[in-house]
């Protein structure tokens, strides 16, 4: 078993373990308790997919409209995944952006993609042209020993009569 993982000896009165990583030491508010045991008697029903009733909650605590909550505006893709390796396949990956509305900025993250087999042009990169709110993200921290540099790009579609490109950094390479 692994350092800290498992029980651990704690208190006599206590047993205590390592907590994963979504896991709090604190106990739930009484609020929570309360909810969960009143939510006992619809438990044969699914939920609502479209969580309106806690989109209106979190709305109205954050003092924002809920068409503000509503729409995804991100979505970050691994390809591969890490650490499981697996592919968003080229058909997937097209049907996927087919189907993504404009508004919604789609991240490709092939940090790892010098690590995988497919063949040239199956990667992001291929359809940034075809698909403007795609970016892929690449590095050059994994496949070229650069990991304490964190150096990488992002690619965008390609820039059409809007003079060179600019360099984004966040902090010095050196």
């Amino acid at each position: 078993m692994p350092e800290g993982a498992g029980p651990t000896a704690g208190p006599s009165h206590a047993v205590t373990r390592a907590l994963s990583g979504n896991e709090s030491p604190h106990d739930p508010s009484p609020g929570i308790l309360a909810t969960v045991a009143a939510s006992g008697r619809i438990v044969n029903r699914y939920p609502d997919p479209a969580c309106a009733d806690l989109i209106l909650a979190r709305a109205h605590r954050q003092g924002v409209e809920p068409d503000r909550l509503t729409a995804t505006r991100l979505v970050v893709i691994g390809h591969p995944r890490n650490p499981t390796g697996t592919l968003v396949g080229p058909d997937e990956r097209r049907a996927f952006l087919d189907r993504t509305p404009p508004t919604c900025l789609v991240a490709l993250d092939e940090a790892y993609f010098e690590y995988v087999d497919e063949p040239v042009g199956t990667g992001g990169l291929a359809l940034c042209d075809e698909y403007p709110n795609l970016v892929v993200l690449r590095t050059f921290s994994k496949a070229y020993g650069l990991a304490g540099r964190r150096v990488g790009y992002l690619a965008v579609r390609r820039r059409r009569n809007r003079g060179a490109p600019q360099l984004l950094t966040t902090g010095a390479v050196g």
